[in-house]
């Protein structure tokens, strides 16, 4: 079995007040400025990584992140496999845009 080291980082840059992204790696998702990349070991055979960029200037882009990613670490089983994987990151943009209506 292969252990990984994963890190993740964002930050807000110099143009905007807030950082909007969210990473995830495995069921973890962080949000908000990072001080420090977060490294985690990940003792699986193989981890999901994601990075939903909030498109800071646009109405809710923190929320639309972290509820994108929050969609689909909870299909991770679904999402890890190739004949459902475009079905899940579908069903993902139709639950923001629910949220938006």
């Amino acid at each position: 079995m292969t252990n990984w080291t994963i890190a993740g980082f964002t930050h807000r840059r110099r143009v905007r007040q807030g950082n909007e992204d969210a990473v995830a790696i495995d069921s973890r998702i962080f949000t908000g400025d990072m001080a420090t990349p977060v490294a985690l070991t990940s003792p699986n055979d193989c981890c999901l990584l994601m990075i939903a960029d909030g498109m800071g200037g646009y109405a809710h882009g923190a929320v639309a992140s972290r509820a994108v990613l929050d969609y689909l670490v909870a299909a991770i089983d679904r999402l890890s496999n190739p004949a459902t994987c475009a079905e899940v990151v579908e069903e993902a943009n139709r639950h923001l845009f629910e949220l938006h209506a």
